[in-house]
């Protein structure tokens, strides 16, 4: 991939577009980055899953392959770049706790909510059944 140069030409006048950051992510996270790969992908996948609906929300590689301009940032080997910056934010203990705390929490949430929807489906078809055989059994 060949390196184009951008420039910045800074914010349009008017209403802008607001990309949402956890406050945590100031407090605890930000500080305990000293990579610019890691920073930047760490913004990207915050801004990416920020865009993304549903309550488990994940990456995949070509997700960010895909992004040409997120890729030309990170310098003139994109792919060896992206794959260091991963590396370096997957050893960040601090990141991973965070997403595995709220993936095991999200994963128990809906576990839950699987075994109420088949409780509530189970009660649903012993009232139809009931219904039914109250209605065939009537004379």
């Amino acid at each position: 991939m060949e390196q184009t140069p951008f420039t910045f030409a800074g914010f349009p006048a008017g209403k802008v577009q607001f990309c949402r950051l956890p406050a945590q992510f100031y407090t605890d996270l930000l500080p305990a980055i000293d990579d610019l790969g890691e920073l930047k992908l760490t913004l990207y996948v915050l801004w990416f899953l920020d865009q993304l609906d549903g309550t488990l929300r994940y990456m995949l590689w070509n997700d960010f392959c895909n992004d040409q301009r997120f890729m030309q940032g990170l310098g003139s080997n994109p792919p060896q770049a992206l794959a260091d910056a991963l590396g370096v934010a997957l050893d960040n203990p601090d990141l991973l706790a965070g997403a595995a705390e709220k993936n095991l929490q999200l994963i128990r949430q809906r576990a839950e909510a699987d075994m109420v929807r088949a409780q509530i489906e189970i009660f649903y078809q012993r009232l139809v059944g009931q219904a039914a055989a109250a209605v065939t059994t009537t004379p």
